[in-house]
């Protein structure tokens, strides 16, 4: 109960700042360590309401990837709780996606923001240091193919601009730690659940309807 308050109160805090100075400062709150996890597995209705102040503020406050300020770069790569704290954040940002912003029903238009959080928490900044072990799971966590079946429903009523926030997640630029091809796993959940493969292969279509070989060929 206490923390949720406190969660609350860093929530208003950021909502009277600068608009410059938000993004930066809900970067900080979001690289707690298992703040997520503790909103999404806390009951009543002030953990509750945290989550959707805070999802209200990260859609408001936005981001762009190459837009970290130094200052920032510099807190993220702190150690919290043995990792660092861009571990924490993206970790913080999956789990809001998968358990709070997917089963919520938000708008449809908020779905592509918070992949750009994501693709922005991903960034390694200037200095392109190596990926560290903790962040490295965060990144195997989004590769899996359950997560990319859900960014794939959630994505399905967003039209193609979710799509696409999809595909830029995976697909992602050198910046970002985890850039280049992803796995075969992500590469076969994007064909097999999209459209896509049907309209490569258009013999797939029977396949992926009736899930038959016999009525397919």
């Amino acid at each position: 109960q206490e923390s949720a308050e406190l969660v609350l109160l860093c929530c208003a805090g950021l909502e009277s700042c600068d608009s410059a100075d938000r993004r930066d400062l809900l970067a900080c709150l979001l690289s707690a360590p298992r703040l997520a996890e503790f909103l999404c597995d806390s009951s009543g209705e002030l953990p509750r309401a945290c989550l959707h102040r805070i999802s209200a503020l990260a859609v408001a406050a936005g981001v762009s990837l190459g837009s970290r300020s130094p200052s920032l770069a510099r807190l993220l790569d702190e150690q919290l709780d043995g990792k660092p704290r861009q571990a924490w954040l993206l970790s913080n940002l999956l789990t809001l996606l998968e358990r709070f912003v997917l089963v919520s029903g938000g708008s449809q238009a908020d779905f592509p923001l918070w992949l750009e959080w994501i693709c922005w928490a991903k960034e390694r900044g200037p200095a392109r240091a190596p990926v560290s072990e903790h962040l490295g799971r965060q990144l195997e966590r989004m590769q899996g193919g359950s997560f990319v079946r859900a960014l794939l429903q959630g994505a399905a009523s967003g039209g193609p601009s979710a799509l696409l926030a999809v595909c830029r997640l995976y697909f992602g630029a050198g910046e970002e730690a985890g850039a280049g091809k992803p796995p075969a796993e992500v590469l076969q959940t994007l064909a097999f659940a999209t459209p896509f493969a049907a309209k490569v292969f258009p013999q797939l279509a029977g396949l992926m309807r009736s899930e038959s070989v016999e009525v397919a060929f």
